[in-house]
């Protein structure tokens, strides 16, 4: 979505950039477009080197609560049969 704003945003600067005035600045126009090309290119470069690490992260973390999940299960049904094969002595409840 970001992404998406930041090429529209560009486009629509360029455009209305484009509709000012005559030829007279037209090398300073393109020269400002070009340093603003170069800008939104870095930050769309910044955005999906963010977004990878944010799957990354994201994947990371789902793959250890998955691991953990299990752990849980297994230790719960560990707790479950040792609670019922537990020997009580006699006389203590």
């Amino acid at each position: 979505m970001a992404i998406c704003s930041l090429l529209l945003g560009a486009g629509l600067c360029y455009g209305w950039i484009l509709n000012q005035g005559g030829n007279n600045n037209s090398q300073a126009r393109e020269v400002a477009l070009l340093q603003e090309n170069q800008r939104l290119t870095q930050a769309l470069e910044q955005a999906q080197l963010q977004t990878k690490h944010e799957v990354s992260t994201r994947e990371s973390l789902e793959r250890q609560l998955a691991e953990q999940s299990e752990e849980i299960k297994r230790l719960t049904g560990q707790l479950a049969f040792f609670q019922k094969n537990r020997k009580v002595p006699v006389g203590v409840k």
